[in-house]
């Protein structure tokens, strides 16, 4: 009996990593597995760090009800804390846990419910 050269129909698909996260795809391309839709945003905000009184600016990138993903201008992600709150210049605030880091971006998931922010703003 000779075994033949040509492909096997029925052999499972060849499977590639997505480029982000590593998530698998039968033909290669990104599989979506968040639990809510993510939304463009251009929101303004700042990271605060249990211990430090310093608040570190950022842009909301993105943002679902689950989640968001931040960018920093003068913070390396890589440098912060898996535990963080983040505020948003609508005076709210919401505790995260970083998921995801990226040198100068990273992706929480929400932890809390958001609530007024303790910190005063730059205008008071």
């Amino acid at each position: 009996m000779s075994v033949s050269k040509k492909t096997d129909r029925t052999a499972p698909l060849l499977r590639q990593p997505c480029e982000d996260d590593g998530r698998i795809a039968a033909c290669g391309k990104r599989v979506e597995t968040r639990r809510a839709p993510r939304r463009p945003s251009n929101g303004r905000g700042f990271v605060r760090v249990a211990g430090y009184r310093m608040n570190i600016p950022c842009r909301i990138v993105d943002v679902s009800a689950t989640g968001a993903r931040l960018l920093f201008t003068e913070a390396n992600a890589g440098h912060l804390p898996d535990r963080i709150v983040v505020a948003f210049l609508d005076r709210t605030e919401v505790d995260a846990e970083i998921r995801w880091r990226k040198e100068r971006e990273c992706g929480v998931r929400f932890l809390s419910f958001f609530r007024p922010s303790q910190t005063p703003s730059k205008s008071d």
